[in-house]
Protein backbone atom coordinates (compact mmCIF):
# COMPACT_ATOMS: atom_id res chain seq x y z
CA UNK A 1 0.00 0.00 0.00
CA UNK A 2 2.64 2.21 0.59
CA UNK A 3 4.34 1.68 -2.09
CA UNK A 4 1.26 2.48 -4.31
CA UNK A 5 0.74 5.70 -1.98
CA UNK A 6 4.48 6.84 -2.96
CA UNK A 7 3.95 5.85 -6.77
CA UNK A 8 0.98 8.17 -7.32
CA UNK A 9 2.65 10.64 -5.40
CA UNK A 10 5.77 10.50 -7.66
CA UNK A 11 4.07 10.67 -10.70
CA UNK A 12 1.55 13.67 -9.81
CA UNK A 13 4.90 15.64 -8.89
CA UNK A 14 7.02 14.49 -11.94
CA UNK A 15 3.88 15.46 -14.36
CA UNK A 16 3.29 19.02 -12.59
CA UNK A 17 6.80 19.45 -12.35
CA UNK A 18 6.89 18.95 -16.22
CA UNK A 19 4.15 20.88 -17.21
CA UNK A 20 5.46 23.58 -15.05
CA UNK A 21 8.83 23.75 -17.21
CA UNK A 22 6.72 23.43 -20.43
CA UNK A 23 4.94 26.66 -19.27
CA UNK A 24 1.37 24.31 -19.78
CA UNK A 25 0.47 25.57 -16.01
CA UNK A 26 -1.39 28.75 -17.68
CA UNK A 27 -3.79 26.19 -18.88
CA UNK A 28 -4.76 24.05 -15.70
CA UNK A 29 -8.00 25.15 -14.36
CA UNK A 30 -7.96 27.88 -11.44
CA UNK A 31 -9.80 27.06 -9.05
CA UNK A 32 -8.37 27.40 -5.46
CA UNK A 33 -7.37 23.58 -4.63
CA UNK A 34 -5.75 23.13 -8.29
CA UNK A 35 -3.55 26.55 -7.53
CA UNK A 36 -2.75 25.03 -4.45
CA UNK A 37 -1.70 21.72 -5.25
CA UNK A 38 0.24 22.77 -8.44
CA UNK A 39 2.56 25.02 -5.99
CA UNK A 40 2.75 22.34 -3.34
CA UNK A 41 3.69 19.67 -5.49
CA UNK A 42 5.46 21.52 -8.34
CA UNK A 43 8.65 22.26 -6.67
CA UNK A 44 12.17 20.01 -6.72
CA UNK A 45 12.19 19.25 -2.97
CA UNK A 46 8.79 17.64 -2.72
CA UNK A 47 9.84 15.59 -6.32
CA UNK A 48 12.68 14.87 -3.96
CA UNK A 49 11.21 13.53 -1.31
CA UNK A 50 8.11 11.42 -3.31
CA UNK A 51 11.87 9.96 -4.57
CA UNK A 52 12.94 8.97 -1.32
CA UNK A 53 9.67 7.84 -0.46
CA UNK A 54 9.20 5.29 -2.83
CA UNK A 55 12.53 4.16 -2.00
CA UNK A 56 12.00 3.75 1.39
CA UNK A 57 8.84 2.39 0.56
CA UNK A 58 10.90 -0.56 -1.58
CA UNK A 59 13.34 -0.82 1.17
CA UNK A 60 10.62 -1.85 3.91
CA UNK A 61 8.96 -4.43 1.52
CA UNK A 62 12.19 -6.14 0.53
CA UNK A 63 12.79 -6.69 4.23
CA UNK A 64 9.37 -8.36 4.95
CA UNK A 65 10.23 -10.17 1.59
CA UNK A 66 13.92 -11.28 2.79
CA UNK A 67 12.32 -12.49 6.14
CA UNK A 68 9.22 -14.22 4.97
CA UNK A 69 9.54 -15.21 0.96
CA UNK A 70 13.00 -14.79 -0.48
CA UNK A 71 16.61 -13.47 0.80
CA UNK A 72 18.10 -13.36 -2.70
CA UNK A 73 15.06 -11.19 -3.45
CA UNK A 74 14.71 -9.59 -0.75
CA UNK A 75 18.45 -8.34 -1.04
CA UNK A 76 18.03 -7.76 -4.72
CA UNK A 77 15.42 -5.39 -3.49
CA UNK A 78 16.78 -3.52 -0.65
CA UNK A 79 20.12 -2.45 -2.69
CA UNK A 80 18.30 -1.63 -5.55
CA UNK A 81 15.81 0.84 -3.38
CA UNK A 82 18.96 1.71 -1.91
CA UNK A 83 20.42 3.12 -5.52
CA UNK A 84 17.35 4.19 -5.96
CA UNK A 85 16.82 6.54 -2.99
CA UNK A 86 20.28 7.78 -4.03
CA UNK A 87 20.90 7.95 -7.71
CA UNK A 88 17.27 9.11 -8.57
CA UNK A 89 17.12 12.94 -6.48
CA UNK A 90 20.51 13.44 -7.61
CA UNK A 91 20.13 13.14 -11.12
CA UNK A 92 16.75 15.51 -10.58
CA UNK A 93 18.51 17.56 -8.83
CA UNK A 94 21.48 18.11 -11.58
CA UNK A 95 19.10 18.09 -14.46
CA UNK A 96 19.58 21.55 -16.05
CA UNK A 97 15.48 21.88 -16.66
CA UNK A 98 15.15 21.80 -12.70
CA UNK A 99 18.03 24.66 -12.26
CA UNK A 100 17.29 28.16 -11.59
CA UNK A 101 19.49 30.71 -12.77
CA UNK A 102 21.17 31.53 -16.51
CA UNK A 103 21.71 27.86 -17.37
CA UNK A 104 17.66 27.38 -17.00
CA UNK A 105 17.43 30.16 -20.08
CA UNK A 106 18.52 28.08 -22.63
CA UNK A 107 15.34 26.42 -22.04
CA UNK A 108 12.77 28.58 -21.92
Amino acid sequence: MGIGIAAILQATTLMITSKRISHEHKNISTGKFLQTLFRLLGSKVSVGASMHLVGVSLLMSSMMIWKTYSQFFGVWLGVTSVGYMVVMPILHWTDLRFTSGTKHARYR
